[in-house]
């Protein structure tokens, strides 16, 4: 038998302070955007080409100033497993456990704070003979968590992400050796989840089914492995069909030459399907007044006049309505790499790899603006609703001819407002990269290690007929460069490592609207640790720091600052 069990409290970080930079946006070429700097101290941004530009963090209305109050995290967690051993070199494995969480979660629509009493609990129990392998497990999740920045505008209180699922899995799956050269694998898995979301009140629950049969075929210094995997998800129509293929040539023991192909999915999840959820909209009240006397001139007559008396005598908010998109279909990958792997004097080791991945029907959740012709993969939704500022929040409504005339009209200073937040299947994406890494063990105690990877600029490829193609606001550029070092120490009594990371400047698009998204800085981090064992072992006390050079370092536009920061850590064997 085992139990582990282990307790983790952090104060919160520092929260980002100020305005986002306004640039030009660097995937459009040629952007129409200039930058200036406002009475007020702040960046402008003119042209229809500029992203960032808020300060860190706005209202639901976009009024700068209000804040949240950043978290820390405290994490309890305890596991207990229990073998039986049977006899044939048969085996039973029970596993029992449970984390509990709180503190921030940052999304796409803002911070979330997960309460106390968020908890996963998880069972499995296993049986295994030789190379059969059966297994049940169920996890089960229970979470509250209010947004720090939006208001559901039903209620006049926090949006609210309380979530309750449940999901149970049987697997089974066997091998056999066929013929001398061949290794046969075979299995399959069914699935149930079970969703209680507040953000999905209409998610249906979810079965799920999935068989696989792969031949890993040896030959002297030839290695050939091929296999497949069919997948049946309740919310998709289709069976999927997964195939995989590597082939691998070895010249010499410590030498090798691999290629390999694989096809991969991920269904729409049950909030990509069925979200369904108002906030206020992230832009200051619309102020339709002056649309009283410009009308009359635009349209002559009594219809003139007659649009022009729906004019809102006060200036509205408007509810943005997001919603998720039944029609979506799965997200796809299509992945290619070759690689080499040597070792030296068996103490260097040394990996190249250079891959990449072609995606199609990215899942993304984007901005609709209404028009004439919705592209496919839209469903219908309804437009905004305006809300009167006087009566706080009552429904009113644009009246539908006066919005059916801005629809068509589009005046300049009155932007049309959009109709919906929704997730889009995407069309298809590139991304290339390479890789290289080398490993070294000085004796018994020291070792090293380093590796350096690159990642192109994201490629958009051309979208079938009938497919939206990869929006331009929604593609990210990811670090270009990265590089890492360690090096790692150990003895009977002490341990310890060192390692520095370098990460290049990153643009993320992930979060809320446009205005907020921005590049993060390139930065360098230094970290260090050493331990010391004690009691023949079973007690070992290590020293972490974090950030040793104290940069200030940002990984996400919206993420945390993260400083120096010292640890003391207690692992107990008993």
């Amino acid at each position: 038998f085992r139990i582990a069990g282990g307790y983790f409290q952090s104060d919160p970080f520092s929260r980002p302070t100020g305005q986002i930079p306004v640039i030009p946006d660097p995937r459009v070429a040629n952007a129409n955007c200039s930058v200036s700097t406002g009475a007020n101290g702040l960046q402008v941004g003119t042209g229809p080409n500029c992203i960032g530009g808020s300060l860190y963090p706005v209202d639901a209305t976009g009024t700068p100033g209000r804040s949240f109050e950043n978290d820390g995290t405290k994490q309890p967690k305890v596991d207990v497993r229990v073998d039986q051993e049977l006899s044939g070199n048969a085996r039973i494995t029970y596993n029992a456990g449970y984390a509990g969480t709180t503190g921030i979660v940052h999304t796409g629509i803002g911070p979330f704070n997960l309460q106390s009493g968020s908890f996963l609990t998880y069972g499995k129990v296993g049986y295994s003979k030789n190379a059969l392998k059966i297994s049940l497990f169920t996890n089960i999740l229970d979470a509250e968590a209010p947004n720090l920045l939006l208001t559901d505008p039903t209620t006049l209180k926090p949006v609210a992400l309380n979530f309750k699922t449940q999901t149970y899995d049987f697997e089974v799956g066997h091998s056999m050796v066929v013929g001398g050269n061949h290794i046969l694998s075979y299995g399959g898995n069914a699935r149930r989840n079970n969703f209680e979301i507040t953000l999905t009140p209409n998610a249906e629950n979810r079965s799920e089914f999935g068989a696989y049969l792969q031949d890993e075929f040896h030959l002297d210094k030839f290695r050939l492995s091929v296999g497949g995997r069919v997948d049946k998800f309740g919310n998709i129509d289709s069976a999927v069909f997964s195939p995989r293929v590597s082939v691998m040539l070895k010249p010499t023991e410590d030498h090798s030459l691999r290629a390999s192909f694989n096809r991969a999915f991920r269904a729409p999840s049950a909030v990509n399907n069925f979200l369904d959820q108002k906030i206020f909209a992230p832009i200051a009240p619309i102020d339709l007044r002056p649309l009283a006397g410009l009308i009359p001139l635009l349209v002559p007559g009594p219809a003139g006049q007659g649009l022009a008396s729906l004019v809102p005598k006060t200036p509205i908010s408007l509810i943005v309505n997001n919603v998720g998109n039944p029609n979506l279909k799965e997200e796809s990958i299509k992945a290619y790499e070759v690689s080499y792997t040597g070792t030296f004097n068996r103490k260097t080791t040394i990996g190249l790899a250079a891959y990449q991945n072609d995606s199609d029907d990215n899942i993304n959740f984007a901005t609709i603006t209404p028009n004439a012709s919705r592209p496919a993969g839209i469903p219908p939704f309804d437009v905004y609703t305006p809300l009167d500022s006087n009566t706080c929040c009552a429904p009113t409504g644009i009246p539908g001819p006066l919005y059916g005339f801005l629809l068509q009209a589009r005046i300049p200073g009155f932007p049309l407002p959009r109709t919906v937040s929704t997730y889009l299947s995407l069309g298809p994406l590139r991304q290339r990269g390479f890789e290289a890494s080398i490993d070294h063990r000085f004796n018994g105690k020291v070792s090293a290690s380093a590796n350096y990877s690159y990642q192109e600029k994201p490629k958009v490829l051309t979208a079938a007929s009938g497919q939206i193609p990869y929006l331009t606001e929604e593609l990210g550029l990811p670090a270009k460069n990265r590089f890492n070092a360690a090096v790692n120490w150990t003895t009977a009594r002490f341990l310890g490592s060192a390692g520095v990371n370098y990460v290049d400047k990153a643009l993320w698009t992930d979060v809320l609207s446009s205005t907020f998204h921005g590049f993060t800085d390139s930065y360098t981090l230094v970290n260090a640790s050493f331990g010391v064992k004690w009691a023949d072992g079973k007690l070992t006390t290590t020293l972490k720091g974090t950030n040793l050079l104290n940069e200030k370092i940002q990984q996400h536009v919206f993420g945390d600052i993260l400083k120096r920061s010292v640890s003391l850590e207690a692992r107990v064997n008993f």
